[in-house]
């Protein structure tokens, strides 16, 4: 027999779901009450069609049983809260579980229960699985560990790691025995939230209580401790693991790596690397990542790159994290030829270059002056659906109002506005610098004028560059009369006095 029997002494339901809409059931029919499960074997039609998740037949049926004042059994509906909640379907779940504690204070079984929690707790809405959780300890066997797993689980997410403890405490020997994964997960929710002092706490008094540590809470552990820099506790603990025979898995050395990266040097990273494989550590796509990543930060982009043949090698397929640092890099350094190359390798791959790989070659072309080779790559990347935002347009701009190219940079802010890219204040600033640079203040004006119409404020760069073209062009003292009723936060203070003077 399944567990949805009534209750010995049902007390009166928690209100968590909103009145019954679309699925048939409804809590107002002149049913009796819902009929008791029976210890046959067979499941019922409407438990089948909740098993095969044929949603919109359960609901025919479900009207029928209604007009008709046949009430679906326990059973059925246990399976249906278990179907709705494994399918992502909140709101029908919920309604069934209100409408069978409503109807007949029945309770679905503890795992279709269990599905219910988890998918609250997915979405985000503890508190209303706090309330269910709540019920089903009001009968017995109505939570098992799992359950509470789950709600330890929900509340650390929502950084409620001192409810998540007082749970566990207070299910302790009743019906439940809190294991390892509790205090993972604990562990989890105090490190992922800063609280590294109490998670450490926790981590230790989990030993105390006779647990212990898995792989995964000293990685839990050694990876909020990176993210901080702790190098002494790091080695503490990774000597602990070594004499009790826990190996790290590659999840812990990447972490080991990227902390190398940041607080240490890329030497002692790739030799985090090297003792990784000597220990039979296999490294993967994100272990070789991190490392190109660190080493172009730190300028070393030909070792960056052996290192992308490194992964190559040993069969790992590099993904758009282990180009696009590459790409950015070898711009950097004015070597665009390569990036160029790396960008068409990346894409023989299959790898779609995104936003940033883009954005960076972009960049690094219009650095070197290539500023045609820049707007030939910006019309690929939107010929791949990558749209352009308003930091590589402004880019453009800028490249082309260098070179006197002021007719093709007007035609890429029209461009701009075209696509729904807001250009902000610095694109406007430099557009109308570039005009005033190739002596042309009359366009400058029109633009200058042009923001304001668009409500945008010009601030202080628009002003500073509009004020030193009337400069050039002797109109600086006009410009101060116009400008001194603006509001403008002190002109004296705001506004470059070695300008006015040049």
């Amino acid at each position: 027999m399944r567990s949805t029997s009534p209750p010995s002494s049902p007390s009166s339901p928690t209100p968590i779901a909103p009145s019954p809409s679309s699925t048939g059931l409804d809590a107002t029919a002149p049913w009796s009450a819902l009929n008791p499960p029976t210890p046959s074997p067979t499941r019922p039609s409407s438990a089948f069609f909740a098993r095969s998740r044929r949603f919109p037949e359960i609901e025919l049926a479900l009207r029928a049983m209604r007009d008709l004042e046949i009430a679906p059994t326990g059973d059925a509906l246990s399976d249906l809260v278990a179907a709705y909640s494994d399918s992502g379907i909140e709101d029908k779940a919920l309604e069934v579980y209100r409408v069978m504690r409503e109807q007949g204070g029945f309770f679905p079984d503890v795992s279709d229960c269990n599905c219910l929690l988890k998918l609250l707790v997915n979405r985000g809405r503890c508190d209303i699985a706090l309330k269910v959780y709540d019920e089903m300890l009001k009968r017995d066997g109505g939570a098992d560990n799992y359950s509470t797993c789950i709600m330890v689980r929900g509340l650390c997410t929502e950084g409620r790691m001192e409810e998540g403890k007082k749970l566990i405490a207070d299910r302790w020997g009743v019906g439940c025995i809190p294991n390892v994964v509790f205090y993972n997960t604990l562990i989890d929710g105090y490190f992922r939230h800063g609280h590294i002092k109490e998670g450490y706490r926790i981590f230790r008094e989990m030993q105390l209580k006779g647990f212990l540590p898995t792989l995964v809470s000293y990685g839990i552990v050694i990876n909020g401790l990176c993210k901080k820099g702790r190098l002494a506790e790091i080695s503490r603990l990774l000597s602990e693991m070594k004499a009790r025979g826990v190996r790290p898995n590659v999840q812990i050395y990447n972490n080991l790596i990227d902390f190398q990266c940041k607080y240490g040097s890329v030497v002692q990273a790739k030799a985090v690397l090297r003792k990784m494989i000597a220990d039979g550590c296999e490294p993967d796509v994100i272990t070789f990542n991190v490392l190109i990543s660190g080493f172009c930060r730190e300028g070393k982009v030909r070792e960056a790159e052996r290192l992308l043949r490194e992964a190559i090698g040993r069969g790992l397929g590099p993904n758009e994290c282990s180009y696009t640092p590459l790409i950015h890099a070898y711009c950097q350094i004015g070597e665009v030829a390569v990036a160029l190359t790396l960008l068409v390798e990346m894409m023989d791959k299959g790898k779609k270059p995104d936003l940033v790989t883009f954005g960076a070659l972009i960049h690094g072309l219009v650095v070197v002056g290539e500023v045609k080779e820049a707007l030939a790559v910006k019309e690929k990347m939107i010929e791949r659906n990558v749209s352009a935002d308003c930091e590589i347009y402004n880019v453009l701009i800028s490249g082309l109002c260098k070179k006197g190219m002021l007719p093709y940079a007007k035609k890429l802010l029209a461009e701009m506005l075209d696509q729904n890219v807001m250009p902000d204040e610095f694109v406007y600033a430099t557009l109308i610098d570039g005009f005033i640079r190739n002596e042309n203040l009359s366009e400058a004006k029109k633009i200058f004028e042009f923001m304001g119409k668009k409500g945008i404020r010009h601030g202080v760069v628009g002003y500073n560059t509009m004020i030193k073209g009337y400069c050039i062009f002797e109109k600086a003292c006009k410009t101060c009369i116009n400008l001194s009723g603006r509001s403008i936060v002190s002109l004296t203070e705001e506004i470059s006095m070695s300008e006015l003077l040049q």
